[in-house]
């Protein structure tokens, strides 16, 4: 029995914020589990490794699968199904499974709208393919195998939801060694889940949050470093601070290790889970860059998408995040419910006076399992649902949501212009180079917008 977990290749046209420099966690997770349970499961990460669909196709030929496992996000999972069908085609015996977080989202919908996808998993991967593979393996139905969604004769039959894992001590570290070339950074995941509840996020692995240990994460950066010679790091926590007692332990062991003169990361977490106190060790235990979901520059805005932050606690945290010696990165997105041009402006100025390192501003995507998906297939918060194809919905450069309230291009033009304005009103020339160089693609578009309008 063989596996290949696929991350789908990038369309072309995509921004290069859909061309990953990192490698996929979650298959890491997923090929690690699984060949620590003595099954052969190899890794095409198409967007870390910048391949087409072809030269997918050339290795899934060369191979083999009985099985192959494709994950996507909403704007992927066109490309997902397209590689689901060109496996289909080549190796008809084939079975498709499709995971990640629109599978998880809207699953019934996935699999009425995708038939090549044969599997559908609802939730955390690792024991699902297990069972899966164990139970094609005996021949057996796969109606006891929990958290699926499958085609058994023409219909699509579900099954109860899996728990969450509760033991990630007990999970092995992501199988790096499977991927095709080695990353300038990885990630680390140090817990799961999240028990906020913002109206433009799904949270698609829980509302609670589950930890690992801190000798268990700091096992993993040690390999990390050990054999991989791996000296830059991102946790993908959603809130890395959310327990301040483990974070500190997490911490000092790192230093203890002296893990911190040899390797520097980043991590993001919210405004109102740090304080002065916890910057500080962040700084000493190696961290570079913090960063932080602003969102919007508006309180009221800010308290419609149920951020429950205030803007003052944004600008003490990034004041003395600062003052730490830490550098900042702060995330907007412009288009919430109700927003207007007034709004709108706000954010920029907010952006612009807190002046992060790092920016990102992208426009509202509405993801489906949201609230702010459910808001504009009801036309509500002066959204209108103006397209069904899901390549639409990204934060750069998508057109799957239109605005009642101020028009989209217009958005895009404030978009444009706020990372114009950061760097220039505060005097950080080199910085705007750097960024626009580094951006350059989406820069053109911008510029080409604002000549239009």
């Amino acid at each position: 029995m063989k596996i290949i977990l696929i991350n789908p290749p990038s369309e072309e046209g995509q921004y290069e914020h859909d061309l990953m420099s990192i490698p996929k966690i979650g298959i890491g997770y997923i090929s690690a589990f699984l060949e620590k349970n003595g099954i052969d499961c190899l890794v095409i990460d198409s967007k870390f490794e910048k391949i087409n669909l072809d030269e997918v196709l050339r290795r899934v030929e060369r191979e083999a699968p009985d099985i192959v496992g494709i994950s996507a996000m909403t704007s992927e999972i066109h490309s997902g199904a397209e590689t689901a069908r060109a496996v289909k085609n080549l190796l008809p015996t084939c079975m498709t499974v499709v995971g990640g977080a629109h599978a998880i989202s809207i699953p019934v919908e996935t699999m009425e709208e995708f038939p090549q996808f044969d599997i559908l998993a609802t939730g955390e991967g690792e024991y699902t393919l297990l069972d899966i593979v164990n139970a094609i393996k005996a021949r057996e139905p796969f109606d006891d195998i929990k958290g699926i969604l499958f085609r058994s004769d023409g219909e699509i039959k579900s099954t109860p939801p899996r728990e969450w894992i509760t033991d990630l001590d007990s999970l092995p570290f992501p199988a790096w060694h499977k991927y095709h070339r080695v990353a300038p950074f990885y990630y680390v995941l140090s817990s799961r889940g999240c028990p906020n509840n913002c109206a433009f996020c799904k949270t698609i692995l829980g509302k609670k949050q589950r930890k690992r240990s801190p000798e268990n994460v700091v096992d993993e950066i040690q390999w990390l470093h050990d054999r991989f010679n791996v000296k830059k790091f991102i946790f993908q926590d959603e809130t890395f601070t959310m327990d301040s007692k483990r974070t500190e332990q997490l911490l000092n062991l790192i230093i203890e290790r002296e893990l911190h003169r040899e390797m520097e990361w980043v991590a993001q977490t919210r405004v109102d889970r740090v304080d002065e106190n916890i910057f500080m060790q962040l700084k000493r235990a190696g961290c570079n860059l913090i960063e932080f979901g602003v969102e919007s520059g508006n309180q009221e805005i800010l308290n419609s998408v149920n951020k429950r932050i205030t803007l003052k606690q944004v600008e003490d945290a990034v004041r003395l995040a600062k003052q730490a010696g830490l550098r900042v990165g702060c995330s907007f997105i412009l288009g919430h419910p109700f927003e207007t041009k007034e709004t709108a402006e706000d954010t920029v100025n907010f952006l612009v006076k807190l002046n992060p390192d790092n920016i990102s501003i992208g426009i509202m995507v509405p993801i489906p399992g949201t609230k702010i998906y459910d808001m504009a297939r009801k036309g509500e918060g002066n959204y209108l649902l103006t397209s069904s194809d899901w390549r639409e919905f990204v934060k750069f450069g998508g057109g799957g949501l239109e605005f009642t309230g101020i028009s989209r291009h217009k958005l895009e033009i404030m978009q444009a212009k706020a990372y114009l304005k950061l760097y220039l009103k505060n005097y950080r020339i080199i910085d705007f180079i750097a960024y626009a160089y580094e951006h350059r693609r989406q820069a053109l578009a911008a510029a080409r917008k604002m000549l239009r309008f």
